[in-house]
């Protein structure tokens, strides 16, 4: 399924027409079209504004995963989230947070091992 087809799917399932999307992107539908046949790719510029109107990750839209639905964090729960679990974090005693610090550095170049794939 190419980007497009998913973005299709994707107003279906919302119960959209293109036209709200190119509305919202106050581009003609004309260019939607072009988009659409592969004669043109300046969409890419919109990715981000076409996933926020889909509800969707950048990711799901180019393919990269199946996840449709964001997180249903904003940034100010995420923030509160971050800082309670840093506060927990400090609270720990220095043989706990080196143990910490140790498992996120693992994390950390298991992620890049996974990226590079």
């Amino acid at each position: 399924m190419n980007t497009f087809d998913r973005i299709d799917a994707r107003l279906k399932e919302l119960g959209k027409e293109q036209r709200e999307l190119t509305d919202y992107l106050n581009v003609p539908q004309s260019l939607y079209s072009m988009w659409k046949s592969g004669k043109v790719h300046s969409y890419m510029k919109r990715i981000n504004q076409i996933a926020d109107f889909l509800g969707v990750s950048t990711d799901y839209l180019l393919g990269k995963d199946n996840i449709k639905n964001r997180s249903t964090f904003d940034n100010a729960e995420l923030n509160v989230e971050l800082e309670t679990l840093i506060n927990d974090i400090l609270n720990l005693p220095p043989s706990q947070i080196e143990k910490v610090r140790d498992y996120v550095d693992f994390l950390m170049s298991q992620r890049k091992f996974s990226d590079n794939k």
